[in-house]
């Protein structure tokens, strides 16, 4: 019975522990790309900083509490990889 509860538990350990950094740090990174800058044109720079905290617990206690690992999976990747591209695109142009 352990190997089982073992078996689930070291990906939901990754989703929670270098995933979680990595995605918040990608979506930090994105923010200032699609954040409108503001008056003193420093909010899409910010904002991210301050929202870094946030933005991760969200990733980790998504990670962690979500009954369905693959849906967690799922919309953790997502979220990253859609930040990632945004990242990219600006990037390239």
């Amino acid at each position: 019975m352990t190997s089982v509860a073992s078996h689930k538990l070291w990906p939901r350990i990754f989703l929670a522990g270098p995933w979680t950094l990595i995605a918040a740090i990608v979506m930090m990174a994105a923010m200032a790309t699609w954040l409108p800058p503001g008056e003193a044109q420093v909010d899409n720079m910010m904002l991210p900083l301050v929202l870094f905290p946030l933005i991760w617990a969200v990733f980790f206690f998504a990670a962690c509490l979500d009954r369905s690992l693959p849906r967690a999976i799922v919309i953790s990747v997502s979220i990253t990889a859609i930040n990632a591209l945004l990242l990219v695109r600006h990037f390239m142009s």
